[in-house]
Formats: structure tokens, C-alpha cells, sequence
């Protein structure tokens, strides 16, 4: 009898060790195998790109949960709804097998952190003696500086975490990995609602679970990554969304130009006038088209403002020097990118930066020096200029960064004002709870005309 409960507790012990081992090595590494149970209740799940389709990587790498049982609780114990938020990115997107080492690096860069933001805006409120210093928005404290980025300012960070299902579109902030890689096709938009309809209906009617009808197209994750992934966050403060696409902000009602394509409204309400788009957009490209990975994911250094982490500058396309590299010496994720946008072209080779020799893998340099850019998510194909003789000619010029020749219109929004009220219900954007005193945003007078150029001081002396 001894022998047998000794047996017993051996085993039992066994158990516990090998599930508590399983649980530890499965938040850094996933396991696919052959048998996958998610396919009982998800069998014609389509709309995957096939580096992420079941058949290559499984369910549980990016949804972890059990994959092993059909049994629905356990398949679904430890589960994540949606992968992706930098909160659990380091467990899906992030593991040996997949991407890792990327979620450290978003972590540390200025599209999370919101340093320069935060620093600037304390030097503003007289909190800081200089506008210097690293921070990270998660740090907030209660002081009238960072209450006003709570209230204003602090939803437009990666790491804001999504949470809700659905595509990315003007109202998104943050989301991870998925704000920029998350896409829904139609077919996924109207699944997905259909659920929820079902799903919906399910807690009001008795016995109506059976008849939930679960989503057969699945959104898909990828590199074509459109200027709508950028629009949300980038509308506002800055305005350099609307601004590159060739629209300002108006204080007009939406119902006395309703029907006028002069005129667009925004998801949020604001109703922006058409006026002259950037050359670059009129030429078909997008934001992906100049900014790359290192500076959108970070590099993996901490960064006190964006021009510190800024890797792409005009001269780097348009110049009469030439600084490229080769296929061959591509480093291991450049050329991971080259590969899955199939941007690998005969005897051309890739312009770099010239700090940090970063290569922009969508421009060439063919052997008659000849050079051009394809557009990642369009093909198409654009000759990329020398500067006219005049933008290089002189001391006087040298002194002149592009924009301030070659920017035509920016918004000038003199009258707007923020203040606060003790007594004015509002939201803090960082915790995601209402409050009771709140900064307010009054906008007044919006019109565009020509940048107000300043003088940079860039060097000690």
C-alpha cells in the first residue's frame, strides 16, 4: 500500500514538474507539431499570409493557449485574444523562432516611449531646466505637465494596447505590433461582424451558443503597411499625415459642406479642405516609402528626441554622390525584408544612408549610375533627381535644410489653446479611466500658408 501511494505522489509530482517546465519554456519559445486541436472548431479559417498560416507556424504561436487537446476550456486556458501589444509581445511575436529581439527595441524607441514629448512639454510647464532627458510615457506622474499629456496627449504610443477586434482605421492609437502589421480584407471585416452579431445575440437568447457563427477569414499579418496604419496618431498635433496627403483643418461644419469633395470628415469628427498634396504623394508614394524599420521599430539605442533617432534625410535619394551596397552584404533582417517584398534586382545595388549606412532597400543604383525607387506596397517606378544646381550652389544654401525651400503650405492654428478645468469631466489616456478635471483643447482660427522659418542652432560655440 506504501509502495503504491509513493508510485502515486511520484507521479503526481512528475506532473506538476513537467507542466510548470512546459508553461515556463512556452512563454519563450512555441512548438509546433503535427497535431493541432484549434482546426477542430477553426478548420476553414482562411485569409493568413503564408508566413504566418497555421500550416507554418500553428495557432499558439501567436495566440498560445493548448493546442494539444480539443477539449474547448483547456484549448483556450492561457489563450490571447489579440497577440501583438508590446504587453505580450516578448511571448508571441517576439520568441526564439520568430522575431526576436524586436519587441526590446519598439519598447525603447520614441513611437513608445514618447521621450521628446514628454520632456519638451515638462520645459513648457517650467518642471524641467532644459528640455533634455530620457522618459517613457508609461512613467507619467500626476504633475500638471504630464496630467496634460494623460488627458491629451498620451494614447499615441505603441504601447497603448489594442483591444478590441477589428481593422486599424483613423481612431486607432497604438496596438503593438498590430498597428502597423494588422490588416482585415473586406470578407474578414463582415466574418468578424457577423460574430459579434451572433455572439451578441447568444446572451440574450436561451440555447442560442450553437448557432454563434465563428469567423472563417482571419485578418493577416504582413508588410504592406499603408498610410492608414500612421493616420491615426499622425493627424493630430503635427498634422503630418493630412498635411502629406494635401489637407488642413477647418472649423466648418460637416453639414453646411456635406457633399462637397473639397472637403473630408474624419472618424473623429474634424472636418479638413483639400489644398496641395506633397510631391511625393502626388508621385504615388507612401510613408513607408522614406521611413524604415530602424527608425519606426527602433534601433535598439534610447533616443531623447526625434531627430535623434531620425535615419532617412532628402540627400540620401537626392544627391549626385553615390553610397551603396550590395545584395551580398545585406545584414540578416535587411535582407529578410528584401526577400518577402521580392526587391532583389540583377546587378543594381541599394543606396545607403550615409550615417550608419543603413541601406533603403527600395532604391537602386544600376551599373550606368542610373538611380531609382520602387514603391514597397505599389511597384512603381520613380526616377530619383539630382538637385537642381541651385539648392547646392553657395554657402548660403548649405546652411538651408530641403524643407525650407521646398515646403509650400503648413497649418497655422493661432488661436488654439488648452486650459484646465477642475470641474470638467474628461479621460485620462494613459490609465483609460474616466476623471473629474481635465485639460481642454479649444481650437480657433485654422488657416495654411507658409512655414515660419527659424534659425537651428546645431553646435556648440
Amino acid at each position: 500500500m506504501k509502495v503504491t501511494i509513493r508510485n502515486t505522489a511520484f507521479v503526481l509530482l512528475s506532473f506538476v514538474i513537467t507542466y510548470f517546465i512546459a508553461d515556463y519554456f512556452s512563454q519563450k519559445y512555441f512548438i509546433k507539431t503535427n497535431f493541432n486541436g484549434c482546426v477542430n472548431c477553426h478548420d476553414e479559417m482562411t485569409g493568413f499570409e503564408e508566413s504566418h498560416s497555421p500550416e507554418i507556424v500553428g495557432c499558439n504561436a501567436c495566440h498560445l493557449g493548448n493546442p494539444n487537446t480539443t477539449n474547448k476550456d483547456f484549448a483556450h486556458k492561457g489563450m490571447i485574444l489579440i497577440p501583438g501589444n508590446l504587453t505580450d509581445a516578448s511571448k508571441t511575436c517576439g520568441v526564439v523562432d520568430c522575431h526576436p529581439g524586436i519587441p526590446e527595441r519598439v519598447n525603447s524607441s520614441l513611437m513608445n516611449t514618447m521621450s521628446g514629448v514628454i520632456s519638451v512639454n515638462r520645459f513648457t510647464f517650467d518642471e524641467l531646466e532644459k528640455p533634455e532627458g530620457h522618459f517613457n510615457v508609461k512613467d507619467l506622474t500626476q504633475s500638471n505637465a504630464d496630467n496634460h499629456n494623460r488627458n491629451l496627449c498620451a494614447s499615441c504610443h505603441l504601447g497603448n494596447e489594442k483591444t478590441e477586434w477589428g481593422a486599424i482605421n483613423e481612431l486607432s492609437r497604438g496596438g503593438g505590433c498590430n498597428a502597423c502589421h494588422l490588416h482585415y480584407s473586406n470578407e474578414a471585416i463582415q466574418q468578424l461582424n457577423l460574430y459579434k452579431k451572433t455572439k451578441d445575440k447568444s446572451k440574450k437568447i436561451k440555447d442560442f451558443e450553437n448557432q454563434i457563427v465563428l469567423p472563417r477569414v482571419h485578418p493577416n499579418l504582413s508588410l504592406k503597411i499603408s498610410n492608414n496604419n500612421c493616420f491615426g496618431c499622425h493627424s493630430r498635433s503635427g498634422r503630418i499625415s493630412t498635411n502629406y496627403e494635401g489637407w488642413f483643418e477647418t472649423l466648418k461644419s460637416w453639414d453646411d459642406v456635406k457633399g462637397n469633395t473639397e472637403y473630408r470628415l474624419l472618424m473623429d469628427g474634424r472636418v479638413f479642405q483639400k489644398t496641395k498634396d506633397d510631391v511625393h504623394h502626388k508621385a504615388g508614394m507612401e510613408c513607408i516609402d522614406c521611413h524604415v524599420s530602424m527608425e519606426i521599430m527602433g534601433d535598439g539605442n534610447i533616443y531623447q528626441h526625434m531627430e535623434e533617432a531620425a535615419k532617412v534625410q532628402c540627400i540620401y535619394c537626392h544627391s549626385k554622390e553615390t553610397h551603396s551596397v550590395s545584395y551580398a552584404e545585406l545584414d540578416f533582417e535587411t535582407k529578410k525584408i528584401v526577400d518577402l517584398r521580392n526587391l532583389k534586382k540583377e546587378n543594381t545595388e541599394y543606396l545607403v544612408t550615409e550615417k550608419n549606412k543603413i541601406p533603403l532597400i527600395n532604391t537602386f543604383v544600376n551599373r550606368r549610375n542610373e538611380k531609382y525607387l520602387l514603391t514597397k506596397n505599389s511597384n512603381k517606378k520613380l526616377t530619383l533627381n539630382e538637385p537642381k544646381a541651385i539648392c547646392i550652389e553657395g554657402k548660403a544654401h548649405q546652411r538651408l535644410s530641403c524643407s525650407s525651400c521646398h515646403t509650400e503650405w503648413v497649418s497655422h492654428c493661432v488661436g488654439c489653446h488648452t486650459e484646465y478645468d477642475p470641474n470638467l469631466e474628461g479621460y485620462d489616456l494613459l490609465d483609460n479611466k474616466d476623471i473629474v478635471g481635465s485639460w481642454n483643447e479649444t481650437p480657433s482660427n485654422f488657416y495654411f500658408d507658409y512655414p515660419v522659418l527659424g534659425i537651428r542652432k546645431e553646435k556648440s560655440g
